[in-house]
């Protein structure tokens, strides 16, 4: 494994560190985000993404929700994507 990524260490072992820690609120809030985005209501993910940001204390959950909101944005902004060829 590289050494660039820190070792996450097992949950049965001791509790995660303080920098993987984030609120109770956030984890379900991205879970509701990673399962609009998965079925393309991006509106949807989009909303539950900018919950999931507003409700995080860990800096690395608030950028990661915040990119993936924007991107939810974006796709929302072109429209459905079925159908769609790429050249």
């Amino acid at each position: 494994m590289s050494e660039l990524w820190p070792k996450i260490p097992d949950a049965d072992a001791r509790p995660a560190p303080r920098q993987y820690r984030d609120s109770v609120a956030y984890y379900p809030e991205a879970e509701k985000a990673q399962r609009f985005e998965q079925r393309g209501d991006y509106i949807q993910a989009f909303q539950a993404w900018m919950r999931a940001n507003h409700t995080s204390c860990n800096e690395l959950n608030r950028q990661w929700s915040r990119s993936r909101a924007e991107f939810c944005e974006k796709l929302s902004l072109r429209g459905p994507l079925t159908g769609r060829r790429v050249s």
